[in-house]
């Protein structure tokens, strides 16, 4: 993968460790995604004023939306090659710009939402659109403990194990959710490749 598995890496070890398990035809679609929302949360909460905030995102709004020029942010050409082999919509990604820009004057659009959002999305061009409920559970657990959402039940794990590959990155995540939620840990775990390793070959899993 190229730099955006490192860039997400640097934001949420625990995420990236995951997409290593996706297949590798979807590894760098699902990290441009994940690094995509990230740099829209940046853009809102970087800039110290409102204005710039908008005019950040507006940004990616129109580069998105000129799909003719090519733009001096890789990860941008990134997400333009994806629109381009079919693998994503131009619209899908406008979307989550607006979601983002919707924060800037509605207190009601949390960053859990537009970030599960994402999440969604994510499953949705990777998994299948069967998949984007049991997504937006698993990142409302992942982002926010607190979160007045059912939490990700052992059918949801059962069903995305018995999926296979395509969604193994996902099963891994719900199963990092559900640990972080019983042992009530949010720190740095030591064992954690190997305990992302056991679930992917059935061993002590949910």
């Amino acid at each position: 993968m190229q730099d955006s598995w490192q860039l997400l890496r640097n934001n949420n070890k625990q995420l990236a460790l995951c997409l290593l398990f996706a297949p590798r035809t979807d590894r760098q679609l699902l990290a441009d995604i994940f690094c995509f929302a990230n740099e829209l949360e940046n853009a809102i909460q970087i800039p110290s004023e409102i204005i710039l905030a908008a005019i950040r995102l507006q940004w990616w709004h129109d580069t998105i939306a000129n799909m003719v020029t090519k733009a001096e942010v890789p990860l941008m050409n990134a997400l333009k090659d994806h629109i381009k082999a079919e693998r994503i919509i131009q619209d899908d990604l406008l979307a989550l710009v607006a979601l983002w820009q919707r924060r800037i004057d509605d207190s009601g659009v949390s960053t859990t939402y537009c970030f599960a959002s994402c999440w969604e999305l994510a499953a949705r061009v990777t998994c299948g659109s069967d998949f984007v409920e049991i997504a937006g559970r698993i990142a409302h657990k992942t982002i926010e403990n607190g979160a007045q959402m059912p939490g990700v039940s052992s059918n949801d794990l059962a069903t995305l194990r018995r999926t296979g590959s395509k969604t193994r990155w996902l099963y891994l995540a719900g199963c990092l959710t559900t640990r972080r939620l019983e042992t009530k840990k949010d720190s740095e775990d030591p064992l954690l490749i190997w305990r992302l390793l056991f679930w992917r070959f059935g061993l002590g899993a949910n």
